[in-house]
C-alpha cells in the first residue's frame, strides 16, 4: 500500500512543486496550515510534511494540535539549515534536505521506521 503524505506550507508555488515531487513515489496532498487539521480529521495520512515556509509559531501550534489529536502521527519538518526547527522539539523530526532527491530519501527513511 502506498504511503499517504500531507504537505503543509504557506508558499503556494513551493507546495505545488513539492506535491509533484512527492507524487512520484507516494499518494500526496497539500494545504496551508489552516487546512491541515481539516485534512487530518477527514483523511488518514502516514506523514505530515511541514515546509520551512511556515512561520515558527504557526508551525509550533500546528504540531501541538496534531500531537494532541493524532498522537501517533509522523511529522517531518523541513529546515533551511540544521537546527532551524529546534522550536518544534521532540514533537517532530526535523531534517535539512538539499534538493528533491534528498527530501525523498529522508521521507522514505522516516516512513520505513
Amino acid at each position: 500500500m502506498t504511503a499517504r503524505i500531507l504537505s503543509v506550507g504557506d508558499d503556494e508555488d513551493l507546495l505545488s512543486t513539492r506535491l509533484a515531487v512527492l507524487q512520484t513515489r507516494w499518494s500526496a496532498k497539500s494545504t496551508d496550515c489552516a487546512g491541515a487539521l481539516k485534512f487530518l480529521q477527514s483523511e488518514a495520512f502516514d506523514l505530515l510534511l511541514l515546509c520551512h515556509s511556515i512561520p515558527e509559531e504557526e508551525a509550533k501550534s500546528l504540531v501541538q494540535a496534531v500531537r494532541k489529536n493524532f498522537p501517533a502521527a509522523r511529522i517531518l519538518a523541513l529546515e533551511t539549515s540544521p537546527g532551524s526547527a529546534n522550536s518544534l522539539g521532540a514533537c517532530a523530526t526535523a531534517v535539512t534536505a538539499h534538493g528533491p532527491s534528498s527530501m525523498l530519501d529522508k521521507i522514505a527513511a522516516l516512513l520505513a521506521g
